[in-house]
């Protein structure tokens, strides 16, 4: 075990002289192995839950290191392709390993021989557990969406669609907005309406988002929320939501798909 926490924290400064966590650089190594994989499959690749990936994802595409795109034989399917400078990070972060590596004391072959004889014999005493399926990482399961008005809605109408399409999978709703009054339409298509100050706090108060969670009647990690202000996407992020970061409208689909099980 401390062997192994040894080599996990060079292998996380490695990755960081490149600006990488441990699990971005897992996450470009397997899409170089892997090609265009579903983001569904990537999860269940990495051992990770969909909520989870989706902000590793955000940050490494921002950085050109890899790309989303819908499956043209079926919208409702997103994949994740590595890009020319996402293989370079890898290779990169690889050869950064091999560096940190190359002072260890490497073993003759009749030691290892020894080592592998060993690991086989507690293989075959040992009872292999099943693989967990991705829905059973440890993770909230995201069971209500909180969405901002102007900047999201304002810009995005067809985002309304996902909104209805999460109501019918039984997610609760909420539009979190600083705006006073939104068009009857708009309000009509939420289960709450949290606007201004109507919750004696306001926004980018994480206290705002864990009351909104509080009156849907779930917790505020199993919420996920929606805004297009950097400002409070780390409010509610710091009150423990899962957040999507709203800069386009087929990123934010997309993103709302992988995580509500849309399809």
């Amino acid at each position: 075990m401390r062997t192994a926490q040894a080599l996990q924290r060079r292998t996380r400064r490695a990755a960081a002289a490149l600006g990488l966590t441990a699990t971005g650089l897992e996450v470009l190594g397997v899409l170089v192995l892997h090609d265009a994989p579903s983001q569904r499959d990537l999860a269940g690749h990495l051992r990770l839950a969909p909520a989870t990936l989706t902000p590793v994802l955000d940050a490494l595409e921002e950085r050109g290191a890899l790309q989303r795109v819908r499956d043209a034989a079926d919208r409702r399917v997103v994949r994740v392709s590595v890009t020319a400078r996402g293989r370079e990070l890898c290779t990169e972060a690889s050869a950064g390993v091999e560096r940190l590596l190359a002072g260890l004391p490497r073993p003759g072959p009749e030691r290892v021989a020894v080592v592998r004889e060993h690991l086989l014999e507690l293989l075959a005493a040992l009872d292999r557990p099943e693989p967990r399926p991705v829905d059973s990482v440890d993770a909230m399961p995201v069971r209500a969406l909180l969405m901002d008005y102007a900047g999201v809605l304002t810009e995005a109408p067809e985002l309304l669609d996902v909104v209805a399409r999460a109501r019918a999978a039984g997610v609760a709703t909420a539009l979190v907005s600083d705006a006073q009054v939104v068009p009857d339409a708009c309000a009509a298509a939420f289960d709450l309406l949290a606007l201004g100050d109507a919750l004696g706090v306001r926004k980018p108060d994480p206290e705002l988002y864990r009351r909104v969670a509080g009156r849907l009647g779930v917790g505020v990690a199993e919420c996920v929320v929606v805004d297009d202000h950097v400002r409070n996407v780390r409010g509610a992020r710091a009150a423990g939501a899962v957040v999507v970061h709203h800069r386009s409208a087929d990123v934010t689909v997309m993103e709302l798909e992988a995580l509500l099980d849309l399809r």
